[in-house]
């Protein structure tokens, strides 16, 4: 019988307006998002207990009224979460108030915190971005924890290209702790030693073919502080996820942010319009892959 757990643990919801091309056999988008998220409240209000959310609340930091009302309602109660790279404007930490994460913090949907503490454990939030301090001295007694959105990979569990520095045996910073949790990575992995724990999450919302050949989890903090805390995994239903068989994944994988290029278009005036520059523009400050470059200048090519 699974023990009770203390708390729980997930990450990259990637909230959307519209279904990503292989889900988009979903016939109600909402209510496919709707589905997993009912199982975390569920389980919260069985046992209440807090939700830590290693960020990516949102697919991007711009959101409609009406997918943040959404989330205002389907999200769970005692939502601790930490902003994600998806979160943020820019990516860029200092600019969180113009997000949609800050409208939930602003809104006492969830609560945005550097640290969290209670009588068995210490925990460490942070952000996407930022350093990773080890815990205080005073909390030696105590199960430290760690939850930060940083991609970490382990082999089998990570795209082409991830860099050695990113591998998850190469995170000296996170050894001060018992347990690190980790978003970013969409894939679930769990790491376990004699002195350390690296949990994870992935994400709880499948939303690429290449997600679909596992099962999306949450971590349930268990244990007896006397005898140490870990996380165990709790497996989400997906029996009714409608999704596409054949799809081409480079289009997902080649994802372009259209709201900034238009910011670009928006900046040259109505009297002194030129495409070829906006577009040139955008590729130099925001440096999108080179598939999405040769989109663009395919584009001028024809257009100009």
């Amino acid at each position: 019988m699974r023990q009770a757990p203390i708390a729980i643990f997930i990450s990259d919801l990637h909230l959307s307006l519209t279904a990503p091309i292989w889900r988009s056999e979903e016939p109600n988008w909402f209510e496919a998002m709707e589905r997993p998220l009912k199982e975390i409240r569920d389980l919260q209000e069985e046992y209440d207990i807090p939700v830590f959310c290693a960020g990516d609340i949102f697919h991007v930091y711009y959101c409609t009224p009406e997918l943040i009302n959404f989330a205002l309602e389907a999200l769970p109660e005692r939502l601790y979460a930490i902003p994600g790279n998806h979160d943020l404007p820019d990516h860029n930490l200092n600019e969180l108030r113009r997000s949609a994460f800050w409208t939930l913090v602003q809104s006492h949907k969830i609560t945005c915190l550097a640290e969290y503490e209670t009588a068995d454990y210490y925990m460490n939030l942070v952000p996407y971005g930022q350093a990773i301090k080890p815990p205080p001295d005073r909390v030696q007694d105590k199960t430290r924890i760690l939850l930060t959105h940083r991609y970490v990979w382990i082999d089998g569990f990570n795209y082409k290209g991830a860099t050695e520095e990113s591998r998850a045996s190469n995170q000296k910073d996170v050894f001060s702790y018992d347990i690190s949790v980790f978003g970013d990575n969409h894939t679930p992995f769990t790491i376990r030693n004699k002195s350390h724990l690296l949990w994870n999450c992935g994400t709880i919302i499948r939303r690429r073919k290449d997600e679909g050949t596992y099962k999306p989890c949450i971590g349930l903090l268990t244990g007896r502080p006397e005898a140490g805390l870990t996380i165990e995994p709790y497996f989400l239903s997906t029996e009714q996820d409608k999704h596409l068989e054949n799809v081409d994944q480079t289009v997902e994988t080649d994802n372009i942010d259209l709201s900034l290029f238009i910011r670009e278009l928006e900046k040259l005036g109505d009297t002194n319009f030129d495409f070829t520059a906006a577009v040139k523009k955008y590729i130099q400050e925001h440096k999108p892959k080179k598939s999405i470059q040769d989109i663009l200048y395919k584009v001028i090519k024809e257009t100009v």
